[in-house]
């Protein structure tokens, strides 16, 4: 099977970004008691800035978006905002090859490290995280919330 293409999202692709980030995310409605955050994003918003990727699937010369991955830089490190895969692509490495770009873009970009947060109820996403280098900072605060954050160093970095 071919490999999906990563490619910078482009205004066109807001209604498929925003589709599959609210299917991704469904899933874990039921285990969080709410909608996680990601599925009320304005992802047009965020592609007219420019802080979006997305893994493209080609067929018959006709592209469909298979995952999403949001970053924003901020001081001292890249924030990865959203991570998505549509669900028939779980387990196909297309969230590995998001947060592979996410680490080549944090190079790019200068910064020393990667941040996220995900909730403990997004287990697959944790697992993922913990296997690929990332590094739980979570304090009991965070841990009261649910919430997890998470570091990890930018590849190559000085």
């Amino acid at each position: 099977m071919a490999e999906p293409i990563l490619r910078p999202a482009t205004p066109e692709d807001a209604p498929a970004v925003r589709d599959l980030v609210r299917t991704a995310f469904t899933p874990y409605v039921e285990r969080m008691g709410r909608e996680p955050m990601p599925m009320g994003v304005d992802h047009a918003d965020v592609i007219e800035r420019g802080g979006v990727w997305v893994a493209v699937w080609v067929v018959e010369a006709v592209g469909r978006v298979v995952g999403v991955l949001e970053v924003e830089a901020r001081p001292g490190h890249l924030y990865v905002d959203i991570v998505a895969v549509a669900v028939a692509w779980w387990g196909r490495g297309v969230g590995r090859a998001l947060l592979h770009h996410a680490d080549a873009e944090a190079r790019r970009r200068g910064l020393p490290e990667l941040r996220l947060l995900t909730h403990e109820t997004m287990t697959e996403n944790v697992s993922l995280y913990t296997r690929t280098g990332w590094t739980d900072l979570s304090g009991p605060e965070d841990r009261a919330l649910g919430r997890l954050q998470f570091r990890k160093p930018t590849p190559g970095a000085d």
